[in-house]
């Protein structure tokens, strides 16, 4: 299987079905691994933490609708850029173009 770097663009042509596998792999990996969620025998679901708290918790319990909420809260609406940049990397920076060097010859 083929892996590319992070920031490239990547394609997944007709006959490339390793590609292809790749990608949709990538596209539909769940929010949450799988091994991390456990129902309960009160009707609750676990959710083990990847790392504990500061406080020593490993683990939430909550009922699956508040699971459901958690999960669509984190999904940004459509075309809603998740990545905002500040100061000089900002676009509408006045000394942007002195950071960038694509404009200077060097």
């Amino acid at each position: 299987m083929a892996r590319t770097a992070p920031g490239t663009t990547t394609r997944a042509g007709a006959h490339h079905a390793a590609a292809r596998e790749a990608l949709l792999r990538y596209v539909l990996r769940p929010p949450i691994a799988e091994e991390r969620v456990e129902p309960q025998q009160d009707g609750l679901v676990r959710l083990s933490l990847k790392r504990a708290f500061a406080d020593g918790t490993v683990a939430v319990d909550m009922d699956p609708l508040s699971l459901l909420c958690h999960l669509a809260a984190s999904v940004p609406p459509p075309r809603f850029h998740t990545v905002k940049y500040a100061g000089v990397l900002a676009s509408a920076s006045r000394p942007r173009w002195r950071a960038s060097a694509s404009d200077r010859a060097l």
